[in-house]
């Protein structure tokens, strides 16, 4: 029965510490569990879909920028008891460059996905020469 119970607080320990292996892969920047998930994608008509789905209790902001200004084309506040947001960004009239979509959380978790605008050009296929001489 000793033994039994040894086994068994052995098991314990072990299942405990594999938990944990996460959090202490790396012990100077511990990962923490995101308090949000969220996905983006882009549509046939060139606007950016996003949802934002949220696990806590706390604030999350959406935020759009050119990269290297400081400046927000485009911030929207997730509340604190808002579990969801989905959101249709139209970035027609913004003009080519690289941007940041930045999804951060209260407690300072965030998500930055970049974002490149540019004109797309028609290139003509190439015509083929056929010629018998």
């Amino acid at each position: 029965m000793n033994n039994a119970l040894t086994s068994a607080f052995a098991k314990t320990v072990a299942a405990l510490f594999l938990s944990a292996t996460p959090l202490l892969a790396n012990p100077t920047n511990p990962t923490k569990p995101a308090s949000f998930d969220a996905s983006v994608y882009i549509t046939n008509t060139n606007k950016i879909k996003l949802a934002v789905d949220k696990t806590t209790v706390e604030s999350v902001r959406i935020s759009l920028r050119e990269v290297g200004q400081s400046n927000y084309l485009f911030t929207q506040q997730v509340g604190k008891r808002q579990t969801q947001a989905r959101l249709q960004l139209n970035v027609e009239d913004l003009p080519n460059g690289s941007y940041e979509l930045e999804i951060k959380s209260a407690s300072g978790a965030s998500i930055v996905k970049q974002v490149q605008l540019g004109a797309t050009k028609l290139i003509a296929a190439p015509q083929r020469l056929v010629a018998i001489n």
